[in-house]
Formats: structure tokens, sequence, C-alpha cells
């Protein structure tokens, strides 16, 4: 229902909003998009890069033409995750 709630027409509130409602759904401790610079697009929770105990998974994938990174806090992405990633960055408009 959350997504169906919260929608934009608009790319990067689109990917942010999704995001935030996967970072929730995972139950993780954070969840981010990075470009293959390690630049930031979308981001959701608190990352304490301190913390050496944290688990991380990563998956990188092509979206839109481009190559990006999706991080997770807390050990935990699913399939969803990275359609979804590859859904809105893929968007024309």
């Amino acid at each position: 229902m959350d997504r169906r709630l919260h929608r934009s027409t608009d790319r990067d509130i689109a990917l942010q909003l999704f995001i935030a409602a996967q970072q929730r759904k995972l139950g993780v401790r954070a969840l981010t998009v990075t470009d293959s610079r390690g630049k930031t697009i979308a981001g959701a929770g608190e990352i304490d890069e301190g913390r050496g105990d944290q688990w991380v998974a990563t998956w990188e994938l092509r979206a839109g033409g481009d190559s990006v990174v999706v991080g997770s806090w807390g050990g935990r992405m699913s399939y969803e995750v990275g359609s979804g990633v590859r859904r809105i960055l893929g968007a024309t408009g």
C-alpha cells in the first residue's frame, strides 16, 4: 500500500521513495544506490561506517544504461530492490 500512496513522476524522487520503502520492508539499517564513482544517488536509513560488526550486502547492476551499486547495511537484499532500481532508472521522461 505504501508504494501506491507515495509516488512521483520525477525519477530522482521516485527512486528515493522506493529505496526508503524497501529499507523499511527489509528491516535493514540503511539501503543506498550509488553511481560507479561512489556518489550516492538515493539512500535511506543511517550508515555507521565505524561499526565493523555490521553486515553489508552489495549488488552491482546495469540500470538506465549506467552501472550502479545497491548497498544494504544489514545484510539483506531482495530481487524486488534490483528490479525496482532498474525500472525507475530505466524510465525516460
